[in-house]
């Protein structure tokens, strides 16, 4: 009984370590993914580039 236990709680942490990076990846790439359509977009359409950049240059101020 307790190595079926030890055994679950092993199996356990590897999946929630398993979850914890894949999430990680998975945020990571949807926000590079996310960040490369807006740019993308931006300059296709030629407008909010500028606002972007004063938004963030503001924000550093701040």
């Amino acid at each position: 009984m307790g190595t079926l236990q030890d055994t679950l709680l092993q199996w356990y942490q590897e999946e929630v370590l398993l979850y914890t990076v894949v999430s990680l990846v998975a945020v990571l790439v949807v926000g590079a993914f996310c960040g490369f359509v807006a740019d993308a977009l931006t300059r296709l359409w030629g407008i909010g580039s500028e606002r972007f950049t004063h938004r963030s240059d503001s924000r550093g101020k701040d």
